[in-house]
């Protein structure tokens, strides 16, 4: 009887509650799988502290019976400066610690000997020494001793920041103070070595144990106290730097469950209403069509404006509710900035979701896992094929879809752009004479093919400077192909007509034609495929002022003064009062950044500033002509470090004047932008 209630119970289970038992596990595994995750991530970052002692005291340990080994082969007495100077140095430099060796005062020894070579000559001819030695030792060691005492003299540094000589009783005091507050972690037949920490500071002590009485040959003394090597360390910046690697990852690996909880609420609210009679299927179908398009929507950034190059708006009409094509604009830390457009096949909810699918997974493939580095937009779309292949080939519904795509990556350090396209219409360079081109090489439509399995779909990277006056429209297919009422293509119009329109046209002014031009198009037909474009130029180069602050002077309003041009054009154009104030206050905090960087951190560059105002956008844009040191550079750190402190600070008050701040890879130059929207702060003034 159980068993025949469980079997109907089973059998005539409603699809509405399945689907909620299923939606309800798959969002429970997300969630449990992220917790997971955070405490994984919480007990790595637990150990870090642990693992940088351990890798501390290994490497501690290592030099120390390196340093061991030398100064027991006696045939390189000569050369024991040199040697710890290469070990010591080397901890320095590659692991950040630091050390030095101390002693107790010499006894026996003349004070005019100062460098080990010296102490060893004395050692050799008035301690006996050469008759304790094998005559080809002996030989070995007198060949380059004289040169050694001569090297030694010329650069006395060398031997001084090796040694520092105590005190008897501050010697000691430093032994019994190892003794009682340190831990010992290494004993052998050579050396001891303690190991102690407050904080994150490390510090350990090698003891040797030979009495080095008449060991003139190791350190040029003569005594019974041990030789110490003292090691140390400040490990926070290593702490807080594999922190924040750890929350990165934690946050990438968050953010992609995050990204599929659209994909399965989509999914959940189709199969939901599946259950219900035609009608409602009917009703509820149209609902999750505006939901998806809405989620496409806030997928789909628009484009920002940018320091030199220029974006017209995206235009994008949709067959259907939610559509096949978008424009996904890709933000980067420094440097570049980035859009995709991309054209799924087909325009119903299936084709909204994998591009919605693939919109999500854009940002995956900006950055080359192998070494950090930029990806170059052929990789790029490399990555992203394999991964919709993957997705596309175990999804049955989605087994004979396919995206095409565009990826441009702006750079606007070197002003030049880098694009590559996969089964999308190549691009149009229309030039100010009129002329214009395809550009670019065609590449393999996304997931449509493995490329691994397909040798010929390589995708290829196409590198241009935009001269002045020159404009590329990237599009999707359904512009140029679409059709009028005599059944002829936009392209044939494009070509004859809207070409020699739009040439010498800035980027805004070109969309508006193109659009006019298209909209007469198509009057009195349907679409027959979603259609999207956009427009790029630069800003003209020989438009930009450039100010150095030579010629802006020291005093507090010299900069001010010297972009007095730009003021009074911004105020003749109708920018309104409260607009120039916060151009002025970006000005003086340039001018401040002027005098600090040249006059304290870095003398050898020349930072300056250069400005346009054009196309109803003010770029203002400091930097340095020179040899100027990146930020991670170790040398003048702590100037640096400074630095970046001060321009932390002025960077966040000029944020909250200019409408975007881009920052440069070494953290001093930067762009501001403001927006010409004066009309609308006056309105709001008033």
């Amino acid at each position: 009887m159980n068993l025949k209630r469980w079997f109907n119970a089973v059998v005539f289970l409603r699809p509405l509650r399945i689907i909620n038992i299923v939606f309800l596990t798959l969002f429970l595994f997300i969630a449990l799988y992220g917790v997971v995750e955070y405490v994984n991530h919480k007990r790595e970052m637990d150990r870090i502290p642990e693992n940088i002692q351990n890798k501390l005291l290994m490497e501690i340990k290592a030099t120390t019976e390196n340093i061991h080994e030398i100064m027991e082969n006696v045939k390189e007495i000569y050369t024991i400066d040199p040697l710890l100077m290469a070990w010591l140095g080397e901890l320095r430099y590659r692991d950040g610690i630091e050390s030095r060796i101390l002693q107790p005062p010499t006894e026996n020894i003349p004070d005019n000997l100062v460098s080990t070579p010296e102490k060893v000559k004395y050692w050799l001819e008035e301690r006996g020494g050469k008759d304790s030695l094998k005559k080809e030792d002996y030989e070995s060691i007198t060949t380059f001793l004289d040169l050694m005492i001569e090297r030694e003299k010329a650069v006395p540094e060398l031997a001084e920041s090796l040694e520092n000589v105590l005190s008897i009783n501050d010697y000691e005091r430093l032994f019994s103070k190892i003794k009682n507050n340190h831990s010992l972690v290494e004993s052998n037949d050579h050396f001891e070595m303690y190991f102690g920490r407050e904080g994150d500071y490390l510090e350990s002590f090698a003891i040797f144990k030979r009495s080095h009485k008449e060991c003139v040959s190791c350190h040029g003394y003569e005594g019974d106290r041990a030789l110490l090597i003292h090691f140390s360390k400040d490990t926070s910046p290593e702490i807080r730097l594999s922190k924040a690697e750890i929350y990165g990852r934690l946050k990438n690996r968050l953010t992609g469950l995050v990204a599929l909880i659209p994909l399965y609420t989509i999914s959940y609210i189709i199969l939901r209403n599946s259950v219900r009679n035609r009608e409602e299927e009917r009703v509820a179908a149209e609902r999750a069509l505006i939901a998806s398009g809405e989620v496409l929507k806030s997928l789909s950034l628009p484009p920002r404006n940018i320091p030199y190059f220029i974006t017209s708006p995206v235009y994008n009409r949709t067959l259907a509710i939610g559509g096949g094509d978008s424009v996904q604009w890709i933000e980067f830390r420094f440097r570049y900035a980035a859009f995709c457009i991309l054209d799924v096949s087909g325009h119903g909810i299936q084709e909204t979701l994998l591009n919605i699918y693939s919109i999500s997974i854009v940002g995956n493939y900006k950055i080359s896992h192998a070494d950090k580095s930029i990806s170059k937009p052929s990789d790029f779309f490399a990555r992203m094929n394999s991964d919709i292949y993957k997705f596309c080939s175990r999804t049955p519904v989605y087994a004979q879809h396919f995206v095409a795509g565009v990826y441009v990556l702006f750079d606007y350090v070197n002003r030049e752009i880098n694009f590559s396209v996969a089964g999308n219409p190549l691009p149009i360079l229309v030039k100010p004479d009129g002329t214009h081109e395809k550009i670019g090489s065609p590449g393999l439509i996304l997931g449509m093919f493995d490329e691994e399995q397909f040798q010929d779909g390589d995708y290829a990277d196409t590198k241009l400077k935009l001269k002045t006056g020159e404009i590329i429209v990237f599009y999707s297919d359904g512009l140029m192909d679409q059709r009028n009422k005599d059944a002829v293509t936009f392209q044939d119009v494009f070509k004859k007509e809207v070409t020699s329109k739009i040439a010498g046209l800035s980027p805004k002014g070109a969309y508006k034609v193109i659009e006019d031009e298209f909209n007469r198009h198509i009057e009195g037909v349907e679409c027959d495929d979603d259609v999207s474009f956009i427009v790029i130029g630069a800003r003209p180069d020989s438009k930009y002022t450039t100010i150095t602050l030579q010629d802006a002077g020291l005093h507090p309003g010299g900069l001010i003064s010297a972009c007095g041009p730009l003021i009074d054009s911004l105020r003749n154009n109708g920018w309104s009062r409260k607009r120039l104030e916060s151009v002025e206050s970006v000005i003086r905090e340039l001018h401040e950044g002027f005098v600090y960087h040249e006059k304290i951190v870095c003398p050898q560059c020349t930072p300056r500033l250069e400005y346009i105002s054009h196309d109803g956008i003010l770029e203002l844009n400091l930097k340095c002509e020179g040899n100027c040191m990146p930020l991670q550079d170790e040398r003048n750190t702590n100037e640096h470090a400074k630095l970046l402190e001060r321009w932390k600070r002025r960077i966040e008050k000029i944020k909250m004047e200019a409408d975007e701040v881009y920052i440069g890879e070494t953290g001093i130059s930067f762009w501001a932008l403001f927006n010409d929207t004066s009309a609308e702060i006056e309105k709001a003034e008033a």
